[in-house]
C-alpha cells in the first residue's frame, strides 16, 4: 500500500465528505425545525443561540466540530488499512515492512490523540458557552414579571422549576451534542466502512442461491434486528427516566 498517496486521498476524502456533510447537516436542521414538533420545540429554545444575529461563533463552532468527527471517521479507515499493512508484513516475514507499519502507528496514534483532546475541549467549552446562554434565557423568562407566581393559577402545575432548569438544561445540551455528532459519526462511518468490506466479501451459498457479497447484507441486517430491538427495549425507558428525575427533585425539595 502506497502510504503517501493514501493521505493524499485522505485529504481530499475529508474535505470532500465535509462540504457535502456541512450541507446536509444544516438542510436537515432546517427540515427538523420546520417539520418536525420536537425539532420546532428544540429551535424555540436554542434557536436565539445559533442565530447569525446574534454571533457566527456558535455556527462555526459547529463546522469545526463537524470537521474533527469526520476527521475521527478518516482515522479509523486509516487505522483500518494499517492492520493490513502490519498483518501482511507478519505474514511475508517482511521486517523492513513491519518497522515502516510501527512507524505508521505512532504517527497515526498521534495524530488521532491530538484530535480526540482537539475534539473533547472544543465540545466542552461549546456545551459552556451554550449552557451559559440558555441557564440565562430561561432564568430571565422565570424571574420576568414574577411568572413564578403566576405558574401557581395553572392547571398543571410545574414541578421544581428551579431544579429543572439547572439539570435540564444540562442534559439538554449534551444530548444534543452527543446525538448529533452521533448520528453523523455512525452514518459517514457506515459508508466509509460500506465500501471497504464490500471489496473484501465474497459469494456466499445459500439453500442452493449464490449471495454476491453476502458480508455486507448479512451485517446490514444484524444491525436492523440489533436496532429495532434496542427500540423495542429502550423505549419505556424514557418515561422511567422522566419519573426518575423527577422524584430525585421532589426528593430534594422536601429536603
Amino acid at each position: 500500500m502506497n502510504w503517501t498517496q493514501e493521505l493524499i486521498d485522505s485529504a481530499i476524502w475529508l474535505s470532500q465528505v465535509y462540504v457535502v456533510t456541512l450541507i446536509c447537516f444544516g438542510l436537515t436542521v432546517w427540515f427538523l425545525a420546520r417539520r418536525t414538533v420536537w425539532g420546532r420545540q428544540f429551535w424555540q429554545l436554542s434557536g436565539g443561540y445559533f442565530s447569525p444575529r446574534r454571533s457566527w461563533k456558535p455556527i462555526l463552532t459547529i463546522a469545526f466540530i463537524l470537521f474533527l468527527t469526520l476527521a475521527g471517521v478518516r482515522l479509523q479507515v486509516l487505522f483500518s488499512n494499517w492492520y493490513n499493512t502490519m498483518y501482511s508484513a507478519l505474514q511475508d516475514l517482511n521486517e523492513a515492512a513491519f518497522w515502516l507499519a510501527m512507524w505508521l502507528f505512532a504517527a497515526l496514534a498521534t495524530v488521532h490523540v491530538l484530535r480526540s483532546l482537539l475534539d473533547y475541549y472544543v465540545q466542552q467549552a461549546f456545551s459552556i458557552h451554550w449552557r451559559t446562554w440558555l441557564n440565562n434565557q430561561l432564568l430571565g423568562r422565570w424571574l420576568d414579571r414574577q411568572s413564578y407566581y403566576r405558574t401557581q393559577h395553572l392547571e398543571k402545575g410545574v414541578d421544581n422549576p428551579d431544579q429543572r432548569i439547572q439539570y435540564d438544561v444540562t442534559v439538554f445540551v449534551q444530548s444534543s451534542l452527543t446525538l448529533s455528532m452521533g448520528v453523523v459519526d455512525a452514518l459517514v462511518s457506515t459508508v466509509a466502512f460500506t465500501l471497504i468490506l464490500w471489496g473484501l466479501s465474497g459469494p456466499l451459498g445459500l439453500f442452493g442461491f449464490e449471495i454476491p457479497r453476502a458480508m455486507v447484507f448479512l451485517v446490514f441486517v444484524y444491525v436492523l434486528v440489533a436496532t429495532l430491538l434496542a427500540i423495542r427495549i429502550g423505549r419505556p425507558l424514557i418515561m422511567l427516566n422522566f419519573l426518575n428525575e423527577r422524584f430525585n427533585a421532589d426528593y430534594r425539595y422536601a429536603l
